[in-house]
């Protein structure tokens, strides 16, 4: 059994139906759904086989699209309110991927884009007189003279891996046009057809 403040999700087998039953009876319990319901915006079914589906495509088309300005250019600077739009319609997609992540064909997939160095930084360190230079630094920068870290890359232990990071060849990289005054054509490309190839380019290989 869990529960969100009042709305309970468990399962049991028949011996146990009087426990539920004494539960829901003390607590006054509402409605009892079962095979295919709602819970804390997912859609949770369960087929004849005891497999247990679970989407959230009715709280995905609630989400708000982000309104721009009929007359805004493409290079104008981000307001306030594009910042907030764009903050929660990402907080959104986000939950409906942390609630429906799966290894699965069809399972959603939260896929973050940066536009920073990837892991080609390293830095020195001298600690009890003694130098020590550590690489895989993801970016970096000059601060009165010595080298200060400004990111690094998550490196857990193989058994712990969960994200997966990898360097995008910069003809393929969308995210240039969040952080560079130039037209978005494969961010817009992207978008409109929900399809985004990162495998480095064969021109860039052979250059």
């Amino acid at each position: 059994m869990t529960s969100h403040v009042d709305d309970l999700l468990w399962a049991c087998g028949p011996s146990c139906n009087w426990i539920i039953k004494d539960l829901i009876d003390t607590f006054k319990c509402g409605t009892v759904e079962t095979g295919s319901f709602r819970y804390c915006g997912k859609e949770i079914k369960q087929d004849e086989d005891f497999n247990i589906h679970i989407s959230c495509s009715d709280t995905t088309r609630g989400v708000k699209k982000i309104h721009a300005e009929p007359k805004r250019h493409p290079g104008d600077p981000l307001t306030d309110s594009d910042k907030t739009q764009m903050k929660s319609v990402a907080g959104s997609l986000a939950w409906v991927c942390r609630q429906c992540v799966g290894k699965k064909p069809g399972a959603l997939v939260n896929l973050v884009i940066t536009d920073a160095s990837h892991a080609n930084e390293s830095e020195e360190m001298i600690i009890n007189e003694m130098t020590s230079v550590e690489g895989y630094r993801s970016q970096g920068k000059i601060s009165g003279g010595r080298r200060a870290k400004t990111q690094e890359i998550y490196r857990p232990a193989n058994d712990q891996l969960t994200d997966i990071v990898r360097w995008i060849d910069t003809d393929v990289m969308i995210a240039d046009p969040l952080t560079k005054v130039m037209e978005p054509v494969k961010l817009v490309q992207a978008l409109e057809t929900n399809v985004l190839d990162v495998e480095q380019p064969l021109d860039s290989v052979v250059n």
